[in-house]
């Protein structure tokens, strides 16, 4: 999604969405109003969900840290 320019929306559960997303695109876990209100809220306001790829989990960085483990 990040990729494509969609907005994001998850849940923010003990391992992972909050090392790749902002705390305003994460609902509170097992709180399906919580998820509900920011659904409506990306709904309202696309562009504030939108996020770039941070250059971390870009293909280049990546690739050189993986190439660095060998």
């Amino acid at each position: 999604a990040l990729a494509l320019g969609t907005p994001v929306i998850s849940t923010d559960c003990p391992s992972g969405p909050r090392e790749v997303l902002q705390l305003k695109n994460l609902a509170e876990p097992g709180n399906i109003n919580s998820i509900a209100e920011k659904i409506n809220e990306a709904c309202a306001s696309i562009s504030v969900f939108q996020l770039s790829i941070n250059e971390k989990f870009k293909l280049e960085c990546v690739t050189d840290k993986y190439l660095n483990l060998l």
